[in-house]
């Protein structure tokens, strides 16, 4: 039910943030990236998504993001997206 609650904000115009984690990424993993969406009615960014990721290569970004449309069943169109990368 949570999960199904959390798919349904992923529908049409949405506000994502894209952030991505080292230091909780457990071995052998690279970082974490963690994609938010801004909940309106409670005025907040929920996260949606986890993914493991194992570098930092701009394919496996585009993989990364290609999944989080095929979770939404392509249903998601983001207004906005704020990511929060470190070089």
């Amino acid at each position: 039910m949570v999960f199904q609650l959390l798919f349904n904000l992923m529908n049409g115009k949405v506000q994502l943030y894209i952030d991505g984690m080292f230091r909780i990424a457990p071995s052998p993993f690279y970082h974490c990236l963690i994609i938010m969406i801004f909940d309106v009615k409670t005025a907040v960014y929920m996260a949606v998504f986890y993914v493991l990721m194992s570098g930092k290569h701009e394919t496996l970004y585009w993989h990364a993001l290609h999944w989080i449309f095929v979770g939404s069943k392509w249903k998601l169109d983001p207004v906005s997206v704020t990511y929060d990368f470190e070089r």
